[in-house]
C-alpha cells in the first residue's frame, strides 16, 4: 500500500520513520541512566517522577520547536537554525556551547569506562589493571585510532547493541530493586516520596541532560521527506510525522529510564552513588552518619554483565562525541583536509583534554553526577532551553518565550548552585553545618 503522496511503500515509509526514531532515541539513551537512581535520591521518587514528565514535556515542546524552524527555513541543522534568526554570532555560542557539551560527555563516558572496568578487573586480576588512572589513560589510547577517522558511519550498526545495552541494565536494576530477594532494598521507612528542600533542584539538570537529543533531532530527520513528505509544502516533512517521532522518541526514553530511576532507588535508598552500578559490592548506609541499617548488594552475573555492556556501549559513543566536537571545532577555525597537520592537532588536543580533566576530576572526587549536573545546567540548558526561548521570541510568541526563558535561567542558577553547593557539602568539615541541613546535603534527606 502506498502513501497518498509519495510511492513509497507503506512498510518501506514505517521503516525510515522508526528507523528515525531509533537514532534520536540512541543520542538520548545511554549513560544518563546511570545517574537516574541518584537523581531519584536527591528529589525523592514522588519528586523524581514528576519532573521526569514535566522533563519528557518540556523536551517535547522544545524539540518540535526547533524542528518546526528548521522545516520552516529547509536548513537540516540547529547550527544554520540559529544563524539564520539571530546571525553568525549566535550560531558561534551555540557551536562553543556544543563543543563543551561533546567534552563535557566524553569526560562522562570516561569516568563511566573506568568505573565499569576497575569493578571487574579487581575482581579477577586487581593491581594496577584495577587503578582507576591507568584504565582512563588506557581506554583513551583504545579508543584513540577511532577518534581520528573520517567518518564514524562504521558505528551505525552499534546503535543498537546502545539500546540492548540500557534495556539489559534496565532489566538489572528492576530485578534487584523490586525486592525480589528479602534481602536486597531499602527499608520503605528510609524512602523519601518528596524531598523539598534545595538538593532536589540537582535532579532537573541530571534528568534533562539524560533527555537530550537536540543536536541530531535536525539531521536524523531530514531525510523523512521523500518517504513522509508534507501535502501542502514541497519538499518539507509533514509536521505530523515529526510531531508523532519526537512523542515516540520523548516516550521510549521515559519508559526506559523511570523504572532504572525507581528501582535503583528502591534498591539502595537515598546513598545511591551517582553511577548505580557502583553501588552493587559497596555498603550502603540507608541513614546519614554511615550508621544504623545498611546492605551489600551483591554484584551478580547479570551485575557483571551490565558493567561489560555499559562501558562497551559508552566506550563506541567516545569516538562519535569526538567527531561531532571536531566538526564543530572547525565550523570555528576552518575546515581542514583528513589526517593534516591541523586535524591531527585538533583531535590529539581533544584527546589529552578530555583524558586530563577525567583524570582531574576523578583526583577531587569529582563523579559522573557533579559532571552530568554542570552539563546539564549549562551547555545543555543552552541548547534544550535557552535557544528555543529565543526562537519562540522571535516568531512574536512573548508569553512561551519568556515562560521558557524563566525555566532555563532558573535551572542554570539553581543546577549550578546546588551542584557545587553539594560538592562543598561532601567535605567532612562542612557537612554537618547549618547550610549543609537546610540544604537538605547532610546526608538526611
Amino acid at each position: 500500500m502506498r502513501g497518498l503522496s509519495t510511492s513509497h511503500p507503506r512498510s518501506l515509509r514505517a521503516r525510515k520513520f522508526f528507523t528515525a526514531v531509533f537514532n534520536v532515541a540512541n543520542a538520548a539513551v545511554g549513560s544518563g541512566i546511570l545517574a537516574f537512581p541518584y537523581a531519584y535520591a536527591c528529589a525523592g521518587y514522588g519528586m523524581a517522577i514528576i519532573i521526569t514528565i514535566f522533563a519528557v514535556i518540556i523536551n517535547i515542546f522544545t524539540l518540535l520547536i526547533i524542528l518546526r524552524t528548521a522545516r520552516k527555513h529547509h536548513v537540516v541543522n540547529y547550527q544554520d537554525v540559529v544563524c539564520i534568526l539571530f546571525g553568525d554570532s549566535a550560531r558561534k555560542v551555540l557551536v562553543w556551547m556544543s563543543i563543551v557539551f561533546c567534552l563535557l560527555v566524553n569526560i562522562s563516558y570516561t569516568l563511566v569506562v573506568s568505573s565499569m572496568l576497575e569493578k571487574f578487573f579487581d575482581s579477577w586480576f586487581g593491581g594496577i589493571l584495577s587503578n582507576k588512572y591507568f584504565l582512563m589513560s588506557f581506554f583513551s589510547l583504545l579508543v584513540a585510532p577511532l577518534s581520528f577517522v573520517r567518518s564514524v558511519d562504521f558505528l551505525g550498526p552499534t546503535s543498537m547493541l546502545g539500546v540492548t545495552a540500557v534495556l539489559f541494565t534496565v532489566g538489572v536494576l528492576v530485578y534487584h530493586g523490586s525486592n525480589v530477594s528479602p534481602d536486597e532494598g531499602a527499608p520503605k521507612s528510609e524512602l523519601t516520596a518528596f524531598n523539598l528542600k534545595l538538593k532536589a533542584f540537582q535532579a532537573i539538570p541530571l534528568i534533562m541532560f539524560s533527555l537530550m537529543c537536540h543536536l541530531t533531532v535536525t539531521p536524523a530527520c531530514a531525510n523523512l521527506a521523500e518517504y513522509w513528505p508534507s501535502l501542502h509544502s514541497e519538499g518539507r516533512v509533514r509536521m505530523k510525522t515529526l510531531a508523532a517521532l519526537v512523542v515516540a522518541v520523548m516516550l521510549l526514553c521515559g519508559i526506559l529510564y523511570t523504572p532504572a530511576g525507581l528501582f535503583g532507588y528502591f534498591l539502595f535508598g537515598d546513598n545511591v552513588k551517582s553511577d548505580v552500578l557502583d553501588s552493587f559490592d559497596a555498603v550502603t548506609y540507608f541513614q546519614p552518619g554511615h550508621n544504623g541499617p545498611f546492605e551489600i548488594v551483591k554484584a551478580t552475573v547479570d551485575v557483571k554483565i551490565a558493567r561489560v555492556c555499559m562501558a562497551l556501549t559508552t566506550g563506541l559513543g567516545y569516538p562519535v562525541m569526538v567527531y561531532v566536537a571536531r566538526i564543530t571545532i572547525f565550523d570555528v577555525v576552518g575546515e581542514s583536509d583528513y589526517m593534516s597537520r591541523k586535524y591531527v592537532l585538533i583531535t590529539t588536543a581533544y584527546l589529552f583534554s578530555a583524558l586530563g580533566l577525567s583524570i582531574f576530576c576523578q583526583a577531587v572526587g569529582l563523579d559522573l553526577g557533579f559532571v552530568m549536573s554542570i552539563v546539564g545546567s549549562t551547555a545543555g540548558a543552552t541548547i534544550q532551553l535557552v535557544f528555543p526561548a529565543l526562537m519562540l521570541l522571535h516568531e512574536k510568541k512573548l508569553f512561551l518565550g519568556y515562560g521558557l526563558l524563566v525555566v532555563s535561567v532558573l535551572m542554570v542558577v539553581l543546577g549550578l548552585f546546588v551542584t557545587i553547593a553539594n560538592v562543598a557539602c561532601d567535605a567532612n568539615s562542612t557537612k554537618d553545618g547549618a547550610f549543609c541541613k537546610a540544604m537538605g546535603m547532610d546526608g538526611d534527606t
